[in-house]
């Protein structure tokens, strides 16, 4: 269960919310201003992020519902009911991946390349505020899968 930060009449935010939204603005902040300076249409990264934003959250819950579907009542659940479960960090990842390649096929940037460029460094800041949210969630470090291991046993006749 995640843990409320505000709770007016019906409107519910959680904590890790509020540090998935800061994660996020740090990544924009910290990317907009060398893609800005290096000749990039700041249009561009403005319509990247709340398309990135909304990939991102939504293939997160969707790579974590995958991992432990046992936290939810179906990928419908995943999807609609935030109050439990969390998210899976690589969907953020292909969330962005996918946010600048539509970007980029809509034309409002001339390289995908030079947004990757300045996205990249930023991430990994960005990343580091997100992992803060593991503070007031159960967060997702992968799942271990396990193997039953079979016992092999010599074949005499061989030798």
């Amino acid at each position: 269960m995640n843990q409320i930060a505000v709770c007016i009449g019906g409107i519910v935010i959680y904590w890790s919310a509020i540090v998935i939204f800061l994660a996020v603005g740090v990544c924009f902040a910290f990317a907009y201003g060398p893609y800005a300076a290096n000749g990039g249409k700041k249009a561009a990264m403005w319509a990247m992020l709340p398309v990135a934003t909304v990939l991102g959250v939504v293939l997160s819950r969707l790579i974590h519902w995958y991992c432990h579907a046992e936290q939810y009542a179906g990928m419908m659940g995943a999807l609609t009911d935030y109050s439990s479960g969390d998210y899976c960090l690589p969907g953020a990842f292909f969330g962005v991946v996918i946010a600048v390649l539509i970007v980029k096929a809509l034309r409002l940037t001339d390289s995908a390349a030079k947004m990757f460029d300045c996205i990249a460094p930023a991430a990994t800041l960005g990343v580091a505020v997100l992992r803060l949210s593991a503070l007031f969630n159960t967060s997702c470090r992968g799942k271990i899968t396990s193997c039953k291991r079979r016992s092999h046993k010599r074949n005499r006749n061989f030798y």
